[in-house]
């Protein structure tokens, strides 16, 4: 056999492997956000290691922020910011509130990696404050028709007990491990954001929480930069910020000293 048809052949096998390779599904990793700006926050570190490790990511929003008070007590002047040392007065009706927090939840998961069609607000999204275990199932059973076997990402159930947990929060953890306990998920990470963590670990400990490191600091930066971004002149208006500035605080200082980690703790069938 000569080298021109050995060569010949080694071009068809390896176009075969990639042909082989490229036509494979890729596994889907879902997230279940309850508000804009936990995706930064609580899932950021484990968001960018599926991104990494070939996943197809997804981050679906299950509400719409509506009911933060800081719409009217800070951006529409009943307080004086603390943040900016002045009265804000934007005059920033319900309907454009929402539609800056979503702003701010795009740019953010855009700048994590998150490719733009990946990025959801759920059909069956909710009002701030008021999801149930109901209609948290039909948020998360809607995506898992769509993308079948994914693994599931949302915050632990087990929060509901916990000093600082969030109804919104839990909800969604509650419907996740039931979804699981009917045999709808079979791998799913529930996960305990940095500052209810010690209170859970007393609450809970029998429950081993493991770690998601941050691959990129600085694209987790960048996601922060999305809310905390002050440019009322182009309708930035750091609503994130304002509304949980020691938050972001802690994390850069934590992604400066290598201390920032997802918490969160897995169950597998």
């Amino acid at each position: 056999m000569n080298i021109k048809k050995i060569i010949g052949i080694l071009i068809c096998i390896l176009v075969l492997i990639y042909l082989i390779f490229t036509s494979m599904p890729k596994k889907t990793a879902l997230f279940f956000i309850p508000h804009q700006d936990d995706e930064t926050l609580t899932f950021s570190p484990a968001i960018q290691r599926y991104i990494k490790d070939g996943y197809d990511v997804h981050v679906i929003l299950a509400t719409d922020g509506i009911s933060s008070s800081i719409r009217e007590n800070l951006l529409n002047g009943r307080v004086v910011c603390n943040i900016h040392n002045e009265r804000h007065d934007f005059k920033i009706s319900e309907t454009e509130f929402t539609r800056l927090r979503d702003q701010e939840y795009k740019q953010a998961l855009t700048s994590l990696g998150v490719k733009q069609n990946n990025i959801h607000i759920s059909r069956f999204a909710v009002k701030d404050g008021t999801l149930d275990k109901e209609r948290a199932k039909t948020i998360i059973s809607d995506y898992l028709e769509q993308y079948p076997n994914s693994k599931v990402f949302t915050i632990s159930n087990m929060s509901q007990n916990v000093y600082g947990g969030h109804n919104d929060h839990y909800t969604l953890g509650i419907a996740a491990k039931e979804l699981y306990d009917e045999g709808k998920i079979n791998n799913l990470d529930l996960f305990v954001e940095f500052y209810v963590r010690e209170n859970f670990e007393k609450k809970n400990k029998n429950i081993k929480l493991e770690n998601y490191y941050p691959t990129n600091s600085n694209q987790i930066k960048r996601s922060m930069y999305s809310y905390t971004n002050f440019d009322p002149k182009h309708q930035h208006y750091a609503i994130g910020e304002h509304s949980v500035s020691q938050l972001f605080n802690e994390i850069e200082k934590d992604l400066d000293n290598d201390g920032f980690v997802s918490y969160y703790y897995n169950i597998k069938k």
